[in-house]
């Protein structure tokens, strides 16, 4: 979307004045440039995100029952650091956001 985006201003400034401005959306064309800038964004928004799709894994109850041996052993610091109803991510929010983005920027 943003390389058909940046493409067609760039056709449309040819000969203009604006030509020089915006001759920084050339980057676009390489596909090292696009995929740095997908790789950045979908970093950035599993940061932003990713405690909101958590709670609301949580919300849907969406996790993973187990016996946590650590509190077995009856220590505090494994008490306290249980894992225990933590959603089963398994990647799901980087893929998420990394599809979000390889719409953004696919070419």
């Amino acid at each position: 979307m943003l390389y058909y985006l940046s493409q067609h201003l760039l056709e449309w400034s040819a000969g203009t004045p604006w030509a020089e401005r915006l001759s920084a959306l050339r980057l676009f064309r390489y596909i090292t440039f696009r995929s740095a800038g997908a790789a950045v964004t979908a970093l950035a928004m599993s940061w932003w995100l990713g405690d909101r799709v958590i709670v609301w894994l949580k919300k849907l109850k969406f996790g993973q029952e187990y016996a946590d041996k650590a509190e077995d052993t009856g220590s505090l610091a494994a008490r306290l650091l249980s894992k225990k109803g933590t959603p089963t991510m398994g990647g799901t929010t980087p893929k998420l956001f990394s599809r979000a983005v390889v719409e953004l920027v696919h070419r």
